[in-house]
């Protein structure tokens, strides 16, 4: 009886134990994953490389980034922004040397009246190797609750949409809403360039006292910052002479076009329809607009005063 006891007290002794040191390392993977994007956050590079493996994988949205590459990006596009990412932990779990941490992603990136957030849901796995737990893969998407789709009319109700999500969706249906009508017009015998055009004059009618060439770039200027994605580029103003400005613009909305045409409509199609579509206002205002491709999917916009003479 003695020794089944003294087994019994060690068995007890050694669950503890285990029990205890497991809580011990999720405490400490979940620290290597808070410090890897505290250091991002911060551009901090060593530190980003310090909790990850040499070869560590970020999959994003159908990308693969290692740290060169992310941090390359990082400091090229956003080297401007403060970044912060806020993590909510949803599951960790160990197995021998290994360790995944399910967990939802807030990101946070502002800059002067730039302000980003973006939610994500991610999946860290993290391997234990000479003493210390590292970062070897992460996968992310995007948390979009705006989605959701019902059996049926019983499960209906309001979703709880963020203002982020209501303002992708409308722009999502701003574009589609474009696209459908260059589509129908094509039908009923009009051109590109005669429906752009159309569109175009019938604002003349709205624009009241907001005319001439400074009220035009500040709309124009306004009417891209508002249809731009959250997870996109900012916007940048590269010169501005007073006769003559030039915005750099990040292409949100080329991906549609990766099968071919998107509702019928080619993606040069559109973007022909958007110069021809400004240049009309343009004209109103004694102005002109171009579209020029430059490097990456980046898009220069010109806009310039005609002369007066």
């Amino acid at each position: 009886m003695k020794k089944i006891f003294c087994f019994t007290l060690l068995a007890a002794m050694f669950a503890a134990c285990t029990s205890v040191d497991t809580e011990t390392q999720k405490k400490d993977v979940q620290q290597v994953l808070t410090r890897y994007f505290t250091a991002l956050g911060a551009q901090n590079w060593d530190a980003v490389k310090e909790n990850t493996t040499h070869d560590m994988q970020l999959v994003e949205d159908g990308l693969i980034w290692n740290n060169d590459s992310l941090i390359n990006n990082i400091s090229t596009f956003w080297s401007k922004y403060d970044i912060r990412y806020d993590l909510d932990i949803l599951q960790t779990t160990i197995h021998k040397n290994s360790a995944w941490i399910v967990y939802k992603n807030h990101g946070n990136a502002s800059y002067r009246t730039d302000n980003i957030h973006i939610n994500w849901i991610e999946t860290a796995y993290l391997i234990h190797k000479n003493g210390k737990w590292k970062i070897s893969m992460i996968h992310s998407s995007i948390d979009d609750y705006s989605d959701k789709h019902y059996e049926n009319a019983d499960d209906l109700d309001v979703p709880a949409l963020s203002v982020y999500d209501k303002h992708e969706r409308a722009i999502n249906l701003y574009y589609k809403n474009i696209l459908a009508n260059i589509a129908i017009a094509r039908e009923q015998g009009l051109s590109i360039k005669k429906h752009a055009t159309s569109v175009g004059r019938l604002y003349e009618s709205c624009l009241g006292d907001q005319s001439g060439f400074d009220a035009f770039v500040s709309g124009i200027v306004l009417n891209f910052e508002t249809f731009r994605f959250r997870y996109d580029y900012p916007l940048e103003i590269i010169e501005n002479t007073g006769d003559r400005v030039l915005l750099k613009w990040k292409n949100n909305y080329e991906g549609w076009f990766d099968d071919g045409p998107y509702l019928g409509v080619t993606y040069q199609e559109l973007t022909q329809w958007f110069e021809i579509f400004y240049n009309t206002i343009a004209e109103i205002n004694n102005a002109t607009v171009t579209y020029e491709r430059i490097e990456g999917d980046w898009i220069l916009v010109t806009m310039e005063k005609k002369n007066s003479f």
